[in-house]
């Protein structure tokens, strides 16, 4: 556990003219044993197993005051549940995820962590333009359907997709953690995009998520046709 937790408690502890007791400090112990996302009854069952005479009535006073010192964040899962976050001290700018249906809380650290790959580092057929040379205005206004604008690529070599990929694609911040923390929890994850398989499988491999899913490039010996198989 920090240690920074027990001097804040300490000190809120002190400022309320409280004093600490042992029970509390086996609750305290119990919660921030590690960054896991708890219920009251969660967290009953792992102080008990530390104290058998752990009280539940000191366990709610316990977690209140927690909360009240900022070193507990309640999330409101609705439907009367609520778990409680005990890495705010470490992470206070983090967000959450929750799964509507078994109530599992992930975190991440960036609002935009849903947008996996950072858009503002990647156009494709516009990296692709400078690499030829060619003039990228044309390629980032063109407004034609997908058919068409893959088109444009007949006769790049897959090289200077491999380029792009290396180059150009970040992770939104926040993302590796947003994704061990799906894994973490047993749940699968998928990259979707309407771009091209040549990245999006390359992002499922780095990643090491379950699937993938865009549009597929037809290349034949090493090169782009300007067509879409899939």
């Amino acid at each position: 556990m920090n240690p920074e937790i027990k001097e804040r408690l300490d000190r809120y502890i002190q400022q309320k003219g409280m004093r600490r007791t042992g029970q509390r400090d086996i609750i305290v112990e119990a919660a921030f044993s590690n960054d896991d996302h708890f219920t009251a009854e969660e967290l009953f069952a792992k102080a008990r197993r530390l104290d058998p005479k752990t009280s539940r009535a000191t366990l709610y006073r316990t977690i209140a005051l927690l909360v009240e010192c900022k070193l507990l964040k309640e999330i409101d899962l609705g439907r009367d549940e609520r778990v409680y976050d005990p890495n705010f001290l470490d992470s206070p700018d983090h967000n959450h995820l929750i799964c509507v249906d078994c109530g599992k809380v992930l975190e991440f650290e960036d609002d935009n962590t849903a947008a996996l790959i950072d858009a503002k580092n990647i156009d494709t057929r516009a990296a692709i333009a400078a690499e030829r040379g060619e003039s990228s205005t044309f390629w980032k206004t063109e407004s034609n359907a997908l058919m068409r604008r893959t088109e444009l690529l007949q006769g790049v070599h897959q090289d200077k997709l491999q380029k792009v990929f290396d180059e150009r694609v970040r992770l939104s911040p926040g993302a590796e953690r947003l994704l061990q923390q799906a894994k973490k929890h047993g749940l699968k994850t998928m990259v979707i995009s309407g771009g091209f398989t040549f990245f999006t499988d390359r992002i499922k491999t780095k990643l090491n998520l379950d699937f993938a899913a865009a549009n597929v490039l037809d290349i034949e010996n090493g090169e782009l046709t300007g067509k879409v198989v899939g």
